[in-house]
């Protein structure tokens, strides 16, 4: 709403009775009533609104439900104990859109944008807080970026433990995936056992699956396994943000690196997951990948595995600490790379194009000085035993401060041409 339009409200309108005047009169001048409004935002859509989008909000993708009898492995870590309840169970929440936080706005305000922008925005694809009877506490994720370059997309298994509240009335467990991810079986266990899956249904417009059980869920920990493609590389609202190069002597292109930005709500378009900040969970990565090419993610190496004559390799990495996943964050390309290390010997590494080598030395120079200072002045040791920082060529933001992983747009972090001139 405008603000200045409910401060000069008249003098005998409150300013509840103002607010429900002026988006009255917003909606109005687009076709919309305020029934229609609330029924559209809450799911029910009237009939005739409902082909005012590309696709009905509630799809059926054919996804393979797995039972016993299929063949589906992954390493699991079950956490002892018994489930807790948030005690922010029944916080309430307001609906916005990607576009009120994405992109982010540098050269003025947030309030005055906000506002000037809110007669042109309707309850289309409205980000939509996940129910809260359950949370997920630990997410296995393999994922395979062997066909990234010339494929356009990922592969990936993920197993994500959780645990539920039980609400004797719930039966349903909903979580995000985006339409680019293609969700090609899914199973749910409780002790091991698959529990019996009623129905599987996407929501496309919100990102949203939607799990049915043939029982009500317990109060008791699940693990939700799934197999899954995502296309990469498709629009600028997707959390995978690549380069691309042209093949020698062709035309055609072939995407060269990639680096990932789930913020505030892009970890939706990488995995199927609960991207929401609330759940801060651990995870435990693999990623398989042309042994050739730089792989980065939040913690550092574990142990690696050389696959098909050493051209493919499979890279385990130490598990993270408890974080929200838009931190969660990865890094592919062929980079070069400057380190430096810190009074604690903890190695702080700079990785860019191997062209803007000689624009990163002051960077990387400065870095562990900066480093050691600010540990210095809150008294506080960095957990993680690595820091990255990589220089990404047209990166849609400054940076992102992903734990141990930073990523920077290029101009942020390399020294300018004519600096160094000068």
């Amino acid at each position: 709403m405008y603000v200045s339009e409910i401060l000069s409200r008249p003098s005998n309108l409150s300013i509840d009775e103002a607010v429900h005047s002026l988006k009255k009169k917003t909606l109005n001048n687009n076709g919309m009533s305020l029934s229609t409004y609330s029924h559209y935002d809450s799911g029910i859509c009237p009939d005739g609104y409902q082909n005012r989008s590309s696709s009905s909000p509630e799809v059926v993708e054919e996804i393979e439900v797995l039972t016993e009898q299929h063949s589906f492995t992954l390493p699991l870590n079950h956490s002892n104990g018994k489930p807790h309840l948030e005690e922010s169970l029944h916080t309430s929440h307001k609906n916005l859109t990607v576009s009120d936080v994405y992109p982010p706005i540098f050269a003025e305000d947030y309030a005055p944008a906000f506002h000037r922008s809110a007669a042109f925005r309707f309850p289309e694809d409205p980000i939509i807080p996940l129910p809260k009877n359950v949370l997920p506490v630990h997410y296995d994720l393999n994922l395979d970026f062997t066909e990234y370059s010339t494929g356009e997309h990922i592969y990936g298994n993920v197993s994500i433990l959780f645990e539920s509240f039980g609400n004797s009335t719930d039966d349903e467990i909903v979580f995000h995936a985006a339409s680019n991810i293609f969700i090609h079986k899914l199973r749910i266990r409780h002790d091991g056992q698959p529990a019996g899956i009623k129905s599987v249904k996407r929501q496309f417009k919100r990102d949203l699956v939607r799990v049915q059980l043939k029982q009500r869920l317990k109060v008791t920990w699940y693990t939700l396994e799934m197999e899954f493609r995502t296309r990469i590389c498709q629009t600028s609202f997707e959390g995978a943000h690549c380069i691309k190069a042209k093949i020698p002597n062709s035309t055609s292109e072939v995407i060269s690196s990639f680096t990932t930005k789930f913020e505030p709500t892009f970890a939706r378009t990488f995995l199927p997951c609960w991207d929401e900040p609330r759940a801060k969970t651990t995870f435990n990565i693999s990623i398989k990948h042309p042994k050739n090419v730089t792989v980065l993610t939040n913690m550092p190496e574990q142990a690696a595995k050389n696959l098909k004559n050493d051209t493919v390799v499979t890279t385990h990495y130490q598990a993270t600490h408890k974080m929200p996943i838009y931190l969660l964050a990865f890094v592919v390309g062929n980079f070069a790379s400057l380190e430096m290390r810190t009074n604690r010997n903890m190695p702080l590494t700079l990785w860019l194009p191997k062209e803007d080598v000689a624009s990163a030395h002051f960077a990387a120079n400065f870095s562990p000085v900066i480093f050691d200072r600010i540990e210095e002045e809150f008294g506080i040791l960095y957990p993680i035993s690595k820091m990255d920082f990589v220089a990404s060529k047209s990166f849609p933001v400054g940076g992102m401060e992903n734990w141990g992983l930073v990523i920077f747009d290029e101009n942020a972090i390399l020294l300018p041409s004519s600096f160094s001139e000068g």
